[in-house]
């Protein structure tokens, strides 16, 4: 059925209605949908989500509602966790190129390993409520390449939009692209960290002048790298080709850090070796060309043999600030090659959590934050949409800049 304009703005009004009252305070009492869970609980259909105070208080069927528990019925709905985008540039530029609004690098600075992104992070940024009216509740935000091997650290984002938009530090990003050729590229990683732990246990003595070996880095970029090396903070690193991947697995036994691979193109190669050294990965599931000779072997169903292999991965999409919600197309992807549903949905929610220990978040349980979606219809398939996004138990309106225009020239059309 085709929608003419007055009925599409009267829907957008009537869904804005009836979930944009919910505050963090209040008892809420979700009724009559099919709940992905995530979780052990699997699939509940004609389930019962009740939220207490911004956090999930039980989810199940046969659930006790208190009296005064707001009800909203969702009948016919799906609900899962909030999407959690783990690697975007979500708050860095909404035009980009420019010097005053584009924070994505450390380009043309001598920063590398130091470059932080929090200083000038944009809370206002358009993408956040366009990504959070498409389901995505949280993200990992990561500098861009500014053709150092280091990029810096991110992020980690909660899209409420607002000064508590940031959460914490996220992982320090770091590439091998331009660094000369690959071997070039793995011998100047493997001396910045040999350099960085010398540095660490002599650096008194080097700033006293006492000790005057020479570094690759300077003293403030090799002390970012201080929780890299001692495990505190992952090191998220692009990696293509299978026969890098096997290289970091070396990289990560030889250092003993916490290493997340994204990238991984031509993973599937070697997944048993990646779940032998509990190495996760982010994959863009819709990656099935040979776009340059780091991904000759790209292959659709990447996902669906990483996960056969015991695998702990996660999706991203080519797009990750303005379209990133579009992360979702790719788990149906996924599905499409072989990935179940489950698994897929875990890759958008669940897994994102666990590869950069969000506790509180990524599945629907008891004592959980109530971050979660309600969708209109599977919400892996491309026609459906978000009926309603809470985060911490607030919902939040269905509105971004794109809406905006959008309404207001139907507006002029009548």
């Amino acid at each position: 059925m085709k929608l003419n304009k007055p009925l599409l703005l009267s829907l957008s009004v009537l869904f804005t209605s009836i979930y944009s009252q919910q505050s963090l305070s209040e008892t809420l009492a979700v009724t009559g949908a099919t709940i992905h869970t995530s979780s052990n609980k699997g699939v509940i259909t004609n389930g019962i989500l009740l939220i207490e105070d911004g956090n999930i208080k039980a989810v199940g069927k046969n659930i006790s509602i208190p009296s005064q528990a707001k009800r909203i019925d969702a009948t016919g709905k799906h609900i899962t966790a909030g999407i959690i985008y783990p690697a975007s540039q979500i708050g860095l530029f909404d035009l980009p190129g420019n010097p005053t609004a584009d924070v994505q690098s450390a380009k043309g600075s001598d920063l590398n390993a130091a470059y932080r992104i929090d200083y000038a992070f944009n809370h206002n940024a358009i993408a956040i409520a366009e990504n959070r009216r498409h389901g995505i509740t949280r993200a990992v935000t990561v500098p861009t390449s500014s053709g150092k091997l280091f990029h810096g650290t991110g992020v980690v984002i909660k899209l409420s939009g607002d000064h508590n938009t940031l959460l914490s530090q996220g992982p320090m990003k770091a590439s091998l692209k331009g660094i000369g050729n690959r071997n070039i590229a793995w011998e100047r990683l493997y001396r910045i960290m040999d350099e960085v732990h010398y540095f660490k246990k002599h650096q008194s003595a080097v700033k006293k002048g006492k000790d005057t070996r020479s570094f690759t880095l300077s003293p403030r970029n090799m002390q970012a790298l201080f929780p890299v090396i001692q495990g505190d903070k992952p090191l998220l690193l692009e990696v293509n080709n299978a026969i890098e991947l096997l290289q970091a697995i070396k990289f990560k036994q030889q250092y003993d850090i916490k290493l997340v691979i994204t990238g991984a193109a031509e993973a599937w190669k070697v997944a048993s070796e990646l779940a032998n050294a509990d190495i996760p990965v982010l994959i863009n599931p819709q990656e099935n060309r040979p776009v340059d000779f780091d991904k000759l072997g790209a292959r659709y169903d990447n996902a669906a043999l990483l996960d056969k292999a015991g695998v702990l991965f996660a999706f991203t999409y080519e797009n990750s600030n303005q379209r990133a919600f579009l992360v979702r197309q790719s788990a149906g992807i996924a599905v499409a090659h072989g990935l179940s549903h489950a698994s897929a949905l875990k890759a958008i929610t669940t897994n994102p959590a666990k590869i950069f220990n969000l506790n509180k978040v990524g599945e629907l349980s008891k004592n959980k934050v109530a971050d979660f979606v309600i969708w209109d219809g599977d919400p892996l398939e491309i026609t459906t949409n978000a009926d309603a996004v809470f985060i911490e138990g607030q919902s939040y309106k269905l509105e971004s800049r794109r809406t905006k225009l959008r309404d207001k020239y139907l507006n002029k059309s009548k």
